[in-house]
Parts: structure tokens; sequence; C-alpha cells
């Protein structure tokens, strides 16, 4: 055996000199004295969060071994003093029976981990030391490692949500009884435990939780709106680190893109693509990390994250304020579910309001299915719109001339919102106001004249209500001249905040295009970056979402305000006709429906054929495909030979429909006969509806997340080729043979069948003529 030379006596009082080494001690052959339950009890909590890494030098523990005792277990294993100073590879020490090592630093985290690892795991990283180490070397490597730090709010409240049972013995670890009653509170509502829950395992999206921040999700009485929200950011950071993946989220990783909006801005595009090409987003993502960039620039709004929503709920709190004072929300119901239940009877017209004072009756003649929920739930969107537009407090910045009129402009805000309340069909109980200026002139009138209890001459405040209208912000009854800019390359019109309030200026601005029509414009090009009202636009979409609508509201609402601007001469800025898939998905590879409030293709489309009918027709010269923005197009997207021409590709990772004016035969015959130009492209048919999704071969985790998703609910089915026929493909598998043979057919268990004639899916095929296709 080899000894480690101590014999200098400078070296007596270093902790070093008593060092054996590093091994791998399995935890039975450690001694130590009483535990700190408590302490135990917050490793656990630790280690259920956030998996038990045993070989975090954070966790390590220290051991002293009898010298006899240390060199009998190297000589019976045949090993060498020098294997011990392997750090990142140490030996395993086994020692004789009955022998232990004294633990002098770490025994609290010993016991969690014995109770926490499975039978044949339960080892431990161990820095050695001998047991002739001085008393006060020992008292010094203690004192170095703290271990009674308590659990943090993050580390608890994630542990609650991950343990069913432990909100009671968790109760002494809450700072003060506000904090748990905003705990008791999520912790007793099973939709919003659920969506936390979700989100548990992902440590790096709570680097700023704290128990208090609970109350901005809980006190808006928003819980289906919280609910969305949080879905949202489940579905961005679940696709791109699914299952195992999710403890490589790391908390810096997550503040560098959280708020990035890549299909607007170029510069937020450019910044994620330099921190995964050089390491610094997501360092212990050692695979796929093409695949995860990938699913990053999909992301079609902004990369949503724990941080933003506690920011975007404090903007929520002051219109949900407004909402309930206008309708009185009972104790344990949402503001969702009350106003629903107040929607007067439908007749089948639905009402749009376009400006301040301008709504419009659309008429949706036959009643489509599920058409009176559906509009409801836009009825209510909008009047959400209107509650922003007066109640939310953006920030003042550094105040110039112009002094805050926000407190004038909610008391303006209550006579409108209950105007537009009565004007969209709801019910809510209060006498419209007529003149929604006069509570504000009254208010001023009364501070001025000092009136008891602020009451005021009302004749008076009339005469300066009609007198002194600019003194208040107040939208015209016009709608706005021209289409809002999502992205701009103008300095001026950076946005100052991608989450929480806006500034005053900002608001003031934005305020004009907050209604339907705006909101739900397609998406456009993306520019150096987004602006002001592109983080407005996505802050409600993320709560609300987009509405689905009967198709005759969709085709009303095209391009409706391009007509304005054009006759006002004012040029409006060109946009593709798509827009953001109805839903409010975030990733363009992840709805259902494409079909959009905004989108219209009627001029890249000829009029629709039977489903069961194959006709070759002419082929005609394709523009730019109508999902892809001119930036995206230029990069790295590959063709899918048959469904698609050189100069229309559709994006990668969507679902996209078919343009290609040709049937499904010649589709997958062009498909099969370009095989030298499809080898590195994964395509998935949707036969029955005439869709399709390409992906890159290697975006193995989005192939696999999206495949999931189709399959949950059991509404898609899967097949693929085999010897010319076609045979189901189990999820389980269905991702390699998805790589393995580049296309894989998706059937909708809902769609029709051919003799249908109630739906009409352009140029659609059934299984039953697939498969007569292949055996022919």
């Amino acid at each position: 055996m080899e000894n480690i030379d101590v014999s200098n006596s400078d070296l007596q009082d270093f902790p070093g000199s008593f060092f054996l080494g590093f091994a791998r001690v399995q935890i039975r052959s450690f001694e130590f004295g009483i535990n700190d339950e408590e302490n135990v009890l917050n490793y656990l909590q630790f280690f259920e969060c956030n998996g038990c890494s045993r070989l975090d030098p954070e966790h390590h523990v220290s051991a002293v071994a009898n010298q006899d005792v240390f060199t009998d277990a190297i000589e019976s294993q045949n090993l060498s003093a020098a294997a011990f100073y392997d750090v990142k590879n140490p030996p395993v020490l086994q020692l004789e029976p009955g022998k232990r090592l004294r633990c002098i630093r770490g025994h609290d985290l010993l016991e969690a981990a014995h109770r926490y690892l499975p039978p044949g795991e339960r080892w431990w990283y161990t820095k050695l030391y001998r047991d002739d180490i001085p008393k006060h070397l020992e008292d010094n490597i203690r004192q170095n490692y703290s271990i009674s730090e308590p659990a943090s709010d993050e580390i608890i409240f994630r542990s609650i949500l991950l343990r069913d049972s432990s909100l009671e013995r968790a109760e002494a670890n809450f700072g003060s009884s506000a904090d748990y009653h905003y705990v008791k509170q999520v912790n007793q509502n099973p939709a919003l435990r659920s969506a936390l829950k979700r989100l548990a395992r992902y440590r790096g999206l709570w680097r700023t939780f704290t128990y208090r921040k609970l109350e901005y999700i809980v006190s808006p009485r928003c819980d289906e709106e919280i609910v969305h929200y949080l879905t949202q950011i489940y579905e961005i950071w679940s696709r791109l680190f699914p299952g195992e993946n999710a403890s490589l989220v790391d908390a810096l990783s997550v503040e560098l893109v959280e708020g990035r909006m890549p299909k607007y801005s170029l510069d937020d595009r450019s910044t994620i693509e330099d921190g995964m090409r050089n390491g610094l987003l997501f360092p212990g993502l050692e695979s796929n990390r093409d695949g995860v960039l990938e699913g990053l620039l999909a992301v079609s709004g902004r990369i949503l994250s724990l941080t933003l929503l506690f920011r975007d709920a404090i903007c929520l709190g002051p219109p949900a304020r407004a909402m309930r004072e206008i309708l009185p929300i009972p104790r344990g119901q949402t503001i969702k579910a009350v106003f629903l239940r107040n929607w007067r009877d439908w007749n089948g017209k639905v009402v749009i309001q376009v400006s301040e004072t301008k709504f419009e009756d659309i008429s949706l003649g036959p009643q489509a299915e599920n058409a009176e929920s559906m509009v409801a739930l836009a009825t209510l969107s909008q009047l959400w719109l209107t509650a922003l537009r007066y109640h939310l407090n953006p920030r003042l910045g550094r105040p110039k001339k112009t002094h805050n009129v926000q407190p004038l402009l909610e008391i303006q805000g209550k006579g409108v919102l209950q105007q537009t309340a009565k004007a969209l069909g709801l019910n809510s109980g209060h006498p419209p106001i007529r003149d929604p200026n006069l509570p504000a002139f009254q208010h001023v009138t009364a501070v001025l004249s000092g009136a008891p209890d602020g009451n005021s001459d009302r004749r008076v405040a009339s005469w300066l209500s009609k007198r002194f209208q600019p003194t208040i912000t107040r939208l015209n009854g016009e709608e706005a001249p021209f289409s809002p800019n999502l992205a701009s390359d103008r300095e001026t019109q950076r946005s100052s905040y991608r989450s929480g309030r806006p500034l005053q200026r900002e608001y003031q601005h934005d305020r004009q295009f907050l209604f339907f029509r705006s909101i739900f414009y397609p998406q456009e090009s993306p520019r150096s970056f987004p602006t002001s009202f592109a983080i407005m636009r996505d802050f409600f979409i993320s709560f609300f979402g987009q509405p689905q609508l009967p198709e005759q509201l969709r085709e009303n609402s095209r391009g409706l305000s391009s007509p304005v601007a054009e006759e006002m001469s004012i040029p409006v800025p060109s946009r593709p006709p798509s827009a953001q898939p109805s839903g409010g998905s975030r990733y363009t590879s992840a709805e259902p429906h494409e079909s959009s409030v905004l989108q219209n293709q009627s001029s890249l489309v000829q009029p629709q054929q039977s489903p069961g009918e194959f006709h070759l027709t002419s082929m005609v010269s394709l523009p730019p495909h109508p999902e892809m923005d001119s930036y995206e197009w230029q990069q790295d997207v590959l063709l899918a030979p048959g469904f698609e021409e050189h100069d229309s590709m559709a994006p990668m990772a969507k679902k996209n429909k078919i343009l290609r004016l040709a049937d499904a035969k010649d589709i997958l015959s062009d498909w099969f006969q370009a095989i030298p130009n499809r080898g590195a492209i994964v395509v998935l048919y949707l036969f029955q509806t005439h869709e399709y999704i390409k992906f890159h071969k290697q975006a193995h985790d989005i192939i696999r997340s999206y495949l999931d998703d189709l399959v949950t609910g059991r509404q898609y089915y899967l097949l693929a080729l085999n010897d010319d026929i076609l045979i189901t493909v189990e999820i389980e598998h269905a991702t390699d043979v998805a790589i393995d043979c580049g296309l894989l057919f998706v059937g909708n268990n809902e769609a029709f069948f051919p003799g249908d004639k109630s739906k009409d899916l352009t140029r659609g095929i059934s299984q039953t003529q697939l498969d007569e296709h292949f055996q022919l």
C-alpha cells in the first residue's frame, strides 16, 4: 500500500494533511449521532423536488476512518491510495462487517438519503479523513458546512404540490398566517393546484417564488384565466424538456429567455441562438440542443414563465376588481362563471365592439355547432378588453409635462364598463350611466369645493364635463385609423417591458387598439424587436386565449382594419393572411385547429371538391406559404416533397394546410419518388383533413412530444406503411417509426367518412380509400 507523507510539522494544522481521498460509501457503513428531524425533512423535500444529486459538491459528506480499517479495506479490494484522489470517478470503499466510518459532516443529509433512495442505490460521495485529525480541524470542517438552513419558500411549496398530504405537516414552516392562508387557498383549489403541480419539477421556473405571490393569482377570482396561463407555461417547457429532462431547466437560462418573442423579434431570435450555441443557455443539456433551439424559436408569443405570470397577474388585479364591481361575484365562484350565467339569451347574432362608442351586429345565419358558447366567450373577452382600456395601472416612467390621469380614467371606466356590458348583452344589474365622464368630473368638483363625503352639485359637474372633455383621456368613437405594429425596427417603438405594467405613454397609445379586431389580428413578419402592443396583445392571449369562432365571424373579421385605413388614405403595413393558432396554443405545432380568427387563404385554394373525388388539377405558382414569414422562409426549412413546392414551403413543426392543387394519390406518389430529397425530414400526414406537419429528423423530442399530444384523448391514431400495407403504430414506438420511415399517417377518429357531405374537408381521403390506393 502507498502511504501519504504527513511528516512535515508545518502541515499538521491543515485539514489536507489528514485527507485520505474521495470514495463512494454505502450509507449503512456510517455511524452518527442523533439527527435533527426537521433538517432531515427539509432534505427530503429538496430531494423530492429536485432529485438526489450525490455528485453535487454541495452535498458531499465528510467522515473519518481508522487508518488500519482503511488500509485493510483498500488492500482487500486491491486498490491503491492514489485511486482515492480521482474526484470524478472515486472507487467504492467496502468495509468489513462491523466496521464503520464516523460521519463528521452531513449526517442529516445521509439520513434523508437513506429514506429517499431505493435499496441498491444507498451510497454517497464521501470525503475521507484520518481519525487522528485534531479536534479543532474537525470542528472547522463541520462548521464550514451548514446543514441547518431552513428550506426556501419554493422548496416547501413545490413539496406540498408533489405530496398531497404535506400541507398540515409543513404549516410550521410558514413565516406568517397570511402565507399559510394563500397556500391553503391554492391547495384547496383543484384546478389551480393541478396546474401548478405540473410545473413543480421545473425548478428553474420558481426562482422568484414567494408565498405572498400566490395572492396575485388567488385574489382576482380569475381561476380559469390563471389556469390557462399556467397551461401555456407547461406547454412550452414540457415540449422542450419532457419527463426527466425537467431537471435541466436552470434558473439562469429561464431568466435569459423568459419574455423573449422569437416570432416577432430578430434580436430575441439571435440572442436565443447564440445562447444555445455557446452553452450559456441550459448548460446541463448535452444532447438534442438543436431540437430544443428549434422548439424555443417555434414559440409563437412570449416565452412564458412563472415570473411573468406573477407580474402579469398584478396587472390583471385592477381590471378584475372593476369587473367584480359591475357584477358581484359570490364567494367561491369566478368572474367567468358568473358573467356567462348572466349573458342574455342568444338571438343568432354577435355584437362586435369596433370603437369606444361603435358596435356592429353580425348575423351568424344557421346556428353552427357550439356557436352560442363560442360567442358568449368572445363577448366576455370584449368586456375584459374594456376593463383593460380603463383600469390597467401603468408606470409613470419619467414624468414630463403631462400628469397621471389614471385615477380619473378608472372612475370614468366604471361607467364605460357598464355601458359596454349592456351593449354586449351582459346583464350586470346596474343601470347604465348616460355620460361616463360625469362621475369623474363630479369627483373633481367635490375635491375642489371640499364638499362633505365627496358630494357635489351634479349640475356643476355636468357643466364641467361638457367643457373640459380634454382633461380626461377618452377614446373617440372612431375605429383606430391604422393597424397596430407588432414588431418594429425603430428604436422609439421598442417596448419598455416584457411583462407587468406598461409605461403610461405606451398604455395611452395602445388603448386605441384594445378591441376585438386588433387583438386577434394576424402575426406579422419579425423585425428587430416587439412593440408594446405586441406585449399587451400577448398578455391578453396568455390569460384569455384566442376564442374559437364560427366561420361567419371569422370571415367578417378578415382584414377589418385595412378598409378603414384605405378610406383615410393611410398606408397599412403588409401582413400575411395568417394568424396565431386559435385556442391560445404557444406552439405552432401543438394546435389541433389550424383555422384562426383572421386566417384567409381563399385566394390560394381553388373551389373545394368532394373528399372522395380525385382529380388532377393544373399546377399554379404559389407565393410563400401564408404561415411562413419572410425571415423564417430563408432559414433552415426543409422541403416536404409532394406536400409543398419550393416557392411555398411551410414552417417546421407546425400543422399546415396542403396548398398544392393535387390530390392525396399525387402527393404520396411525389413523396415516394423523391427519395434523395427527403432523408432529413419527417412528415406527419393528416390524410383525412389534408394537412401535414414536418420536422427535422434530429428533433427527436419535439416529434415525440407532438405525437404524445396527438394521441392524448384517443382522438387521433397513427399508421405506417409496411410492405404496401397500413399498420397501426403504438405510441411507444411511434417516434422511432416516424424517424425510420420519414412518413407517418395520422387518422382522426372524429373525422368524416365518405358519403358524409356535411363536413367537406378539402380533398381529404378516408382510411379505406388510402388502403385501396396502396393495394392497387
